[in-house]
């Protein structure tokens, strides 16, 4: 019998399952544990992500369970971030996990140093960078799993060097027998293969050899245990006949209420060798999941090995039996787990979409809200000329009453009665028509800011409503808005949504383009390009820097939190034209030199 019966190729190991990546995440707010969980999302990995909302709660996990990075927020109640690391530090079964501090306000030089001391190995200051976050956790995670894989492969080298080394103290006793057995007698080859058939029986793994033709002509004590069939009658079988599923009359009564033994239909027959043989002897081996039947009728899934023997004659194959059911089974409680995660995903991600719309409809409400207080500021100063120019009218008309009555009314009283209220009508017009131009314009802003109906409107008089509603604001700021659209421009679209646009940028102006102006200029121009309209919005102000023009349209970004500043000014322009209006917006800024919003809008938006 040939020495390669018992000391399969390496290729033969078994693939491991794949690894999860645990995350631990610190933060006592839970909405940024739901942020950063978010931002993790779509990495290479698979992450197993632990929460805590408290330091107490992040040591009492950490001594549980190993993790690949550590997302510690510094600024928490109780125990702060620096106290927390400097304990995970302390303990040694914690002292290697790798620590980020997550932070908005860590500035300080020495307390950057002090966060080291502590074994911080980076730090991420809020608002956190989703591409920053992620590409550094990606790293680290990439470590561990490498940390792990080499593990595996370490503990993989140690059995397989020591399963080489008994293959080859194996080797070298039989090839000593051998040279016995040629210089003594056929009895010291009796001897020596009796020596093989006992490390046969001996191996933890079941292995059988078979030759070309199928029959099997070793069977090993594990492949008893495992298959069921002594090895005095697995001797001389066709391998196939345990690959296939047997007839129903050759099965044990008791198995015919096994439903293992049922599902005939699922197992994978194999028709002939040539699905099973790897090829010529010398070949490589060839590694395959089948089903395997059991004496009794009940069958597994296999993972089945087979090389060609080399040097055999005739050509023998050797074979190697794992039973993979654990295996299987643990298989599908992961593909089990994942769809349930992908599920909680979906719903989380659908919460957050919620969230979002009702944090922007709070917003455009808030918008209308200052809308409504600046008009009717200004309609107090018509209206009230109203009531003065009309009592004035009534007195001056009362005075020439009684003077017809008792006779003192003379040409020229009269004249300059008539004079008076000529005038007087004609303060009382314009004041009217002031009122009524205000008032139309908030009417039309507000109509279109709470039905949000599509129809179609005029650019111009969509524009220069806005502009009109926001005059205090733009008054008090010393800010000048000067239109430069062209009567005609019809669209077919959402007006409302387009005014949002217009008093968000506005305001944007004024609250940061002019921060620290006394004065300054927004000019908004439109023109038709084809199917669609450039608009063009820009002002004389302090400008963006250009590390801040990604940012700014994001939401929650805000340079003046704690200020009145919401973060969801720009967010909402950007969410509006790109998703609501099907147009683009792209932002051209230079420090010092304002800011430039190029718009573009089909003039009949999509369905």
């Amino acid at each position: 019998m040939s020495q390669s019966l018992i000391s399969p190729p390496p290729s033969l190991a078994a693939a491991g399952a794949p690894l999860s990546v645990p995350v631990l995440l610190v933060d006592d707010r839970p909405e940024n544990l739901l942020a950063m969980e978010a931002l993790l999302q779509g990495l290479p990995y698979a992450l197993d992500v632990a929460c805590a909302g408290s330091g107490n709660e992040a040591l009492a996990i950490s001594l549980k369970r190993d993790f690949a990075v550590v997302l510690l927020d510094v600024q928490m109640p109780d125990m702060d971030g620096l106290e927390t690391a400097t304990l995970l530090r302390a303990n040694p079964k914690t002292r290697h996990l790798p620590i980020i501090f997550v932070t908005a306000g860590l500035h300080d030089e020495l307390r950057q140093f002090k966060g080291y001391e502590t074994g911080a190995i980076d730090f991420l200051i809020k608002p956190i960078e989703p591409v920053v976050l992620r590409s550094k956790v990606a790293v680290l995670c990439e470590l561990y799993a490498k940390c792990r894989e080499l593990e595996e492969h370490k503990a993989s080298l140690e059995a397989r060097v020591a399963e080489r080394t008994r293959s080859l103290s194996a080797l070298a006793a039989q090839l000593s027998e051998e040279v016995q057995a040629r210089r003594l007698s056929e009895q010291a080859l009796r001897d020596s293969e009796a020596r093989l058939r006992t490390v046969i029986d001996s191996a933890c793994e079941a292995f059988i050899a078979f030759s070309a033709a199928g029959i099997i002509i070793e069977w090993n004590q594990r492949a008893e245990e495992l298959v069921g069939w002594p090895r005095a009658d697995a001797l001389g079988r066709q391998v196939l006949d345990f690959l296939n599923p047997p007839a129903a009359a050759d099965m044990p009564p008791e198995a015919a209420d096994d439903p293992c033994a049922q599902l005939a239909s699922t197992a994978a027959p194999v028709p002939d060798l040539e699905q099973l043989l790897p090829g010529e002897p010398g070949a490589a081996s060839r590694v395959q999941e089948l089903c395997m039947w059991r004496r009794d009728g009940s069958h597994f899934a296999l993972e089945l090995s087979v090389w060609p023997i080399p040097d055999s004659e005739p050509p023998l194959y050797g074979c190697l039996l794992r039973d993979i059911t654990t295996r299987r089974e643990q298989e599908e409680a992961h593909q089990r787990n994942s769809a349930s995660l992908q599920a909680t995903v979906a719903a989380r991600t659908a919460q957050l979409r919620q969230a979002m719309d009702q944090l922007v409809d709070t917003e455009r409400m808030a918008a209308l809200g200052g809308i409504v207080a600046a008009v009717a500021h200004d309609l107090n100063t018509p209206v009230g000329n109203l009531v003065l120019l009309a009592s004035a009218l009534r007195e001056r008309i009362a005075a020439l009453a009684t003077d017809a009555l008792e006779g003192h009314l003379t040409r020229s009283r009269l004249c300059e009665a008539v004079a008076d209220c000529k005038e007087g009508s004609g303060l009382l017009i314009r004041s009217a028509e002031r009122a009524q131009e205000l008032i139309e314009s908030f009417k039309n802003v507000a109509v279109d800011q709470t039905s949000q109906k599509r129809r179609q409107f005029d650019l111009a008089g969509c524009v220069h409503d806005i502009a009109a509603t926001l005059g205090r604001m733009t008054r008090m700021a010393n800010v000048k808005v000067e239109l430069k659209i062209p009567p005609g421009i019809a669209l077919d679209s959402y007006p409302g949504h387009l005014e949002q646009v217009f008093n968000n940028l506005i305001v944007n102006s004024i609250v940061h383009g002019f921060d620290g102006r006394s004065e300054g200029t927004i000019t908004i121009a439109a023109s038709v390009e084809g199917e669609s309209v450039r608009i063009d919005y820009r002002d004389d102000g302090v400008g963006i820097a250009s590390e801040l023009q990604q940012k700014v349209f994001e939401a929650f970004y805000s340079t003046k939190f704690g200020k009145g500043g919401s973060g969801l000014g720009l967010f909402i322009v950007r969410r509006l034209l790109c998703n609501v209006l099907k147009g683009e917006v792209k932002l051209d800024s230079t420090p010092g030199a304002g800011v430039h919003f190029a718009i573009k809008l089909p003039l009949n938006v999509p369905a």
